[in-house]
């Protein structure tokens, strides 16, 4: 609730676009993915349907403990293949959090550092601890 709170509250702020959640996006035209949290850009907004077309610029999963690495790894590469620009993954049991960008690059934060993305939602920055707890 926290990140999606503060990722709402920023976008509409600043007119960025629209934040869901748990929202359907049609990847292709047989993979079906709904982050637990998403964010999509005004320009790339549609009309209400059954799912969005398209990917999410921003994908959020949130770990729960029984969740399956292998389907996780998936669904990350199905995001950034279909066009999302960066996938953040929360890890609360372990208090990580991994960004994830279509050029592979994976980054690791922890309680201390600063979740952000400065190329998609300039100035936005939310520290780890308010997450991770």
């Amino acid at each position: 609730m926290t990140l999606g709170s503060a990722l709402r509250e920023f976008v509409v702020s600043h007119g960025l676009g629209k934040v869901y959640t748990e929202s359907d996006y049609r990847l292709t035209p047989h993979t079906v993915r709904g982050p637990d949290v998403s964010f999509v850009r005004t320009s790339r907004l549609q009309d209400p349907d059954e799912y969005f077309d398209g990917a999410p610029d921003l994908a959020v999963e949130i770990v729960s403990p029984g969740d399956d690495a292998s389907d996780l790894r998936e669904k990350i590469k199905q995001y950034l293949n279909a066009g999302t620009s960066v996938v953040w993954v929360v890890y609360p049991r372990s208090r990580q959090i991994e960004i994830h960008t279509p050029d592979k690059t994976i980054r690791s934060l922890g309680v201390e550092d600063t979740l952000e993305a400065p190329e998609l939602l300039p100035s936005f920055q939310l520290p780890a601890r308010a997450i991770l707890g």
